[in-house]
């Protein structure tokens, strides 16, 4: 690290960012949610008011993923020539390639918008809380909490002081909100977000 913090001599692996279907199917993985079935419908036509009734029939720019669906990999859901449904935003957003385009290695792109979207969105908190939940569940003490914490986003183990900073911030709130934003944070954090 002294002598090629840059690596210039590609002595060690840049980090780089995850994939958009990559960072959407870790934060399901992490938070438990997501659904381990594979296949099923691409297009949501079966959910009421997808589908436009006029002449042609064509699905709606605003449909709706159903339930079971929005929750499945990201290799199971419809992908749409124009643009992702609203609900699968984050592909958008982080560089999901068009299906209209052959393409061949990713731009990466690092916007203000993904950083919004990553603090604001609905998918992002209801990840967050379903990961607060289970670690509340545990019938064990914080400490034991935030160690599974790290070893479930991170995949390792707590670094000397990291778990009392948590535990400090978790102090700060209430305990489910807590919970709920400590995830949130490590959720979008660059360790979470990057490999390498």
């Amino acid at each position: 690290m002294e002598v090629d913090p840059e690596n210039r001599l590609l002595w060690r692996m840049s980090r780089r960012r995850l994939e958009a279907e990559t960072i959407r199917d870790a934060m399901l993985v992490v938070s438990g949610t997501m659904q381990a079935s594979a296949g099923g419908p691409a297009i949501p036509f079966d959910v009421p008011g997808n589908v436009n009734l006029a002449e042609p029939e064509f699905l709606n720019e605003e449909a709706k993923l159903d339930p079971a669906t929005r929750l499945r990999r990201s290799v199971y859901l419809p992908v749409l020539r124009k643009s992702q449904l609203p609900e699968l935003d984050i592909l958008n957003l982080f560089n999901f390639p068009d299906a209209n385009q052959i393409t061949g290695p990713r731009q990466a792109t690092t916007i203000p918008t993904q950083s919004l979207y990553l603090m604001n969105a609905p998918f992002v908190q209801e990840q967050a809380a379903a990961l607060a939940e289970s670690l509340l569940a545990m019938k064990t003490t914080d400490q034991s909490r935030v160690r599974a914490l790290a070893r479930r986003v991170y995949g390792r183990e707590l670094r000397p002081g990291e778990g009392e900073q948590w535990l400090a911030f978790v102090r700060t709130f209430t305990p489910a909100e807590a919970w709920k934003r400590l995830c949130h944070t490590l959720l979008i954090s660059n360790e979470f977000l990057y490999r390498g």
